[in-house]
């Protein structure tokens, strides 16, 4: 059996003590050292008579800016979208091309595209044919326009439109932008709406 320790650790009647009892009877000791906060952690295995292995590993974490390409990653957003790409589609060339999202995701979708944008500031190129005008009207804003004004995540005003807390059209362009409505009186609701979440409610509300 011990001529073949991969066969003997994947057969169904190996059960998860015999396995721990592998390891220790094979492992000496096992080092990781993470990567200062980035998602990249070094492992090196020392293994029962002195042999060694080096591995590196990817841990999830938290925020978009702990990833060690994070710079890179919105650099290749901006140039994407500035090829007139749709949330979704940059989504699909970056799952494509191999980057990985923070936490315990493996892909990219649009709605999170959209919040690395408005974590950023960055909202790609305007569309031609919105800046030509005609497609938007009174109070009307770009979704990715209005969250830079309301100072939150693009991500969560798509949220909010999704369950109808604020009221859009999708526009005849393409790439799939959409217009929300927002005087100054609904900009001021929508502001006291967010710090109404930020404290727990969990409802929304509108002003008597």
């Amino acid at each position: 059996m011990a001529s073949d320790v991969p066969g003997l650790w994947r057969a169904a009647t190996t059960g998860a003590a015999e396995r721990q009892q592998l390891v220790r009877l094979l492992v000496e000791r096992v080092v990781v050292t993470v990567q200062g906060e980035s998602e990249n952690v070094a492992v090196v295995i020392e293994w029962a008579g002195g042999q060694g292995s080096r591995h590196v590993l990817r841990r999830p974490v938290r925020r978009y800016e702990q990833l060690e390409g994070h710079a890179a990653l919105l650099s290749r957003i901006k140039e994407l979208r500035g090829e007139g790409l749709s949330l979704a589609e940059v989504a699909e060339r970056l799952n494509e091309e191999g980057h990985r999202p923070p936490k315990r995701r493996a892909t990219y979708n649009g709605a999170m595209v959209a919040g690395l944008l408005g974590r950023s500031q960055r909202s790609g190129p305007r569309p031609k044919a919105v800046s030509a005008g005609g497609q938007l009207g009174e109070h009307e804003w770009l979704l990715s326009d209005l969250a830079r004004e309301l100072q939150m995540p693009g991500v969560t005003l798509h949220r909010w439109r999704r369950v109808g807390w604020v009221c859009g059209r999708k526009l005849a362009v393409p790439g799939g932008h959409w217009a929300l409505w927002a005087d100054e009186e609904e900009r001021e609701r929508l502001r006291r709406l967010r710090a109404h979440l930020a404290a727990g409610r969990m409802s929304p509300f509108r002003p008597s």
